[in-house]
This record gives structure tokens, C-alpha cells and sequence, in this order.
């Protein structure tokens, strides 16, 4: 993840009205949910067919 994409988060939670806690919240989860990659992946999921 580039500074810049850190940038456009903060922006757009901002324009969303986000606190600094709720985007925290927010990036903490999307982290856990990619893998901790910060990039997409494909679902591995028992419900993958």
C-alpha cells in the first residue's frame, strides 16, 4: 500500500464522516478480512465451489 492510497482512504472516510476511530475500525477489519496483503484475493470460504 502506497501513501497515496492511505490519502484516498483518509479522504474518503472523511467525506463519509468517519471519526478516526471508526476508520481505524474500518482499515483493521479489510486488513484481517485480505489476508493482511492490503490487496484483493479470491474468497476461501467453505461455501467455494
Amino acid at each position: 500500500m502506497h501513501l497515496g492510497d492511505t490519502r484516498l482512504l483518509i479522504e474518503a472516510g472523511r467525506e463519509h464522516g468517519l471519526l478516526r476511530n471508526q476508520m481505524a475500525y474500518v482499515l483493521a477489519t479489510a486488513y484481517h478480512e485480505i489476508a493482511r496483503t492490503m490487496k484483493p484475493i479470491n474468497e476461501m470460504g467453505m461455501h467455494r465451489r
